[in-house]
């Protein structure tokens, strides 16, 4: 990136501004950089007269650090990133303070450039927008008469926009808003965009002391203005937008991710306006241009609405979009820096908070953690765990808890090979959904469900809650074929149940023609229904199909252990993910294989959506939490001869769940006589991993007298992941 011919233009244009700010003599002669061993930063200051004894670096890393001091033995080096560097000139007496200022320091720098790698979002953005915090706070840019440049870049890899540009908005925002809590103006230079490996943001922003910007006349305040607006050399690959950036400006172009959630959100409000009767209360967490949020507030449907915003880089946005609104309707908007957990800790602790929420229960939750990061597999088999979902009903502030149905949403985004199978990630929801709600003694009904993809994939489900068995809503019947919808409805009516006069099948249809009006969105993979089966078929991903390329060389060591002990009987424990291709060709042997007298396959898994789906094929399946190593589960393995343990993950994370028990197992296993097998499979980015592994399995059963060969063994790449399968053999005496 660092010597690609536009980022090199870049480096000249900052350098440049910060050269005329000097020569204006309203900056400090110090610099802070984030800079690579390419040293093309640093270059790039030196072609403009700048002091590399008077550059600062702050870089973790040994190799570079070593690079830059051997090509510029001058410059200040750190070892320790940005974020702690900042943090640590908060205090006065630090090392870092101590060391600048011994070599001449004046206490602020006369540039900034903060040279990312990645967005403002995320937890990574979190450390960065501190670092803009920091910065403003602790004077560093602004001190007394100087002034100074704060460079921002920015880059996208893995992070959708919502709309063109969106990220500029929230980061000109958020500096805008941190600077002017500090009494320091800001005003923008210019912004560029470009493409290097991605599409990256530089944006240039020149701060001075409010007190000091008042003294100075509208002359010198333009000219020094004017000095500083410079446009980057010109570069087909570089988009410049000079002087201030027009917040929101591009919110009429969005993008995919941004179609995909105004597609959600109207089919959330057409949702809303069918299930639930008159006006509402809503709690809704989300982020960007909050369509969901918007959408009610179009429409004015609501008593109340409090909307979370976590995410500081997003609060100045929301704020923005409120003010925009009617009085009528602004005045019933609440919004929060928080998001939902804050929420419900922080009313946890003031029981006045929590009588309001109970005063006003919601009928409508919105639980949106689209800017976070994306949920493993793992993350959704356990979301009956997730203590947002289970704060809606242990605290009894959804309105369902007062004699009402109400709707609840909850989009995620999940790792791109983290499903089982079509739709599982779905599945865990749903089924993970409805066990809290049923724990709590409420009913749970899935209405709709959207999929899309969109950097990575993404799922949204839908839910009408209500108390068990105390009402048939209009959407009890949702999860059953449309045919049945007036059967259900007729039996609810003739039981006295039902609380609606009008037909569920007409509302049934008529939200039909909606989804059918919004089916062909053009977002990748967009995929939306009403309702959602547990029950339905399900068909492997490609993801999955890696099980199947090892499935033959499995049921080839199986056949050949059984055939080495004589036909006697052979019983085998599988952990596979889905249970999609292994564990069916192990039950195909004894049909195949005349050696194969007796096979007993048994499944382990800590997931009860994959335990239904191997009950269905094997004799037995083990539910084991993570990480339970107990004298009970470890006398189950030891009744297995052979063990088929595979996991999605990396090595590191197969040792945690499993060595502590295979070593066991072998030790058991040499105190009896016969011939059994191991098989393990796991991600292998790192090779390294997979030998240490194997060497302290053979060096267990060296200490243990028992004879351990390897099988087949391979690496191999699928979906674009490095694999690791092994098998080994064992003989005890």
């Amino acid at each position: 990136v660092g010597r690609s011919p536009a980022k090199l233009k870049i480096n000249r244009w900052v350098c440049q501004q910060y050269a005329q700010l000097f020569e204006l003599q309203r900056c400090s002669e110090w610099v802070f950089v984030l800079e690579a061993e390419t040293c093309s930063t640093i270059e790039s200051l030196l072609e403009h007269k700048c002091d590399t004894g008077r550059v600062v670096v702050a870089n973790p890393n040994d190799s570079v650090r070593s690079a830059i001091h051997s090509e510029f033995p001058d410059v200040n080096l750190f070892p320790m990133t940005s974020h702690d560097f900042f943090s640590a000139m908060r205090e006065s007496g630090n090392s870092c303070r101590s060391a600048l200022s011994q070599r001449g320091w004046n206490g602020c720098f006369g540039m900034i450039w903060l040279d990312y790698c990645g967005t403002f979002s995320s937890i990574a953005g979190r450390k960065r927008q501190k670092d803009i915090q920091n910065i403003f706070e602790s004077g560093l840019l602004c001190n007394g008469s100087y002034a100074g440049i704060l460079m921002l870049t920015l880059s996208l890899r893995g992070s959708p926009q919502i709309y063109e540009h969106d990220v500029v908005d929230s980061v000109v925002a958020f500096v805008t808003q941190v600077a002017e809590r500090n009494a320091i103006k800001v005003t923008q230079n210019g912004t560029c965009c470009y493409k290097v490996s991605c599409r990256m943001y530089t944006l240039s922003f020149y701060a001075r002391k409010k007190e000091d910007n008042d003294r100075r006349t509208a002359v010198e305040e333009r000219d020094s203005n004017q000095r500083l607006y410079l446009r980057p050399e010109n570069d087909s690959q570089i988009s410049f937008f000079p002087g201030t950036w027009e917040l929101l400006a591009t919110r009429d172009k969005p993008l995919p991710a941004g179609i995909a959630m105004h597609c959600t959100s109207k089919l959330v409000f057409k949702l809303l306006m069918t299930a639930l009767q008159g006006p509402m209360h809503c709690c809704i967490q989300e982020s960007k241009l909050f369509y969901v949020s918007m959408e009610l507030c179009q429409e004015d449907s609501f008593k109340t609405l409090l909307l979370l915003v976590g995410d500081p880089l997003d609060q100045n946005l929301a704020e923005r979009l409120i003010s925009s609104l009617s009085l009528q309707v602004r005045d019933r908007v609440c919004l929060r820096g928080e998001d939902f957990r804050e929420i419900v800790c922080r009313a946890a602790d003031q029981p006045e908070e929590f009588a309001d929420l109970h005063k006003n229960p919601f009928d409508f939750v919105w639980l949106g953690y689209e800017s976070y990061k994306s949920f493993s597999a793992r993350d959704l088999q356990h979301c009956y765990t997730w203590k947002d979902i289970n704060d809606l009903f242990n605290h009894g502030i959804l309105s369902c808890f007062h004699g009402h149905e109400c709707l609840v949403g909850i989009c995620v985004n999940h790792a791109s090979n983290g499903e089982c199978w079509q739709g599982s990630c779905i599945d865990w929801i749903v089924l993970g959904f409805q066990q809290v709600a049923n724990k709590y003694g409420c009913e749970a009904t899935t209405l709709a469900v959207v999929q899309y993809c969109v950097e990575c994939p993404r799922a949204c489900c839908m839910f009408l809650v209500g108390k068990r068995k105390d009402v048939v809503g209009n959407f009890s019947c949702w999860q059953g074929e449309k045919a049945k919808v007036g059967r259900v409805e007729e039996e609810s009516r003739q039981e006295g149940n039902i609380r609606c006069n009008h037909s569920c099948l007409d509302d049934y249809q008529s939200l039909e023609h909606f989804v059918d009006s919004i089916r062909e969105t053009q977002v990748s993979n967009w995929k939306i229904q009403l309702g959602w089966d547990l029950d339905r078929e399900k068909v492997p991903v490609k993801s999955s199909f890696k099980y199947k390329k090892i499935s033959l060389s499995i049921a080839r060591l199986v056949s050949d252990i059984s055939h080495q002990r004589h036909g006697s009987n052979l019983s085998v424990l599988l952990h596979e993910p889905g249970f999609s291709f292994i564990l069916s060709s192990l039950l195909s042997l004894p049909a195949k294989e005349t050696d194969v007298a007796s096979l007993e396959v048994n499944c382990v898994t800590s997931d009860n959506l994959q335990a239904q789906q191997a009950k269905k094929l094997s004799r037995h399946v083990y539910v084991r939490t993570d990480h339970d190593d107990s004298l009970e589960f470890l006398e189950s393995m030891l009744l297995h001869d052979v063990l088929i343990l595979c996991e999605e993950s990396g090595f590191a994370w197969w040792s945690k769940l499993w060595e502590t028990l295979v070593l066991a197992w072998i030790e058991g296993k040499s105190k009896t006589s016969g011939l059994y097998g191991l098989v393990l499979l796991a991600e292998a980015s790192c090779k390294q991993a997979s030998t240490d592994l194997e060497q302290r399995l053979l060096r267990k059963a060296t200490d243990v007298d028992l004879d351990m060969q390897r099988g087949p063994s391979e690496f191999f790449c699928h979906e674009s992941c490095n694999f690791y399968f092994a098998s080994y053999t064992m003989i005890a005496a």
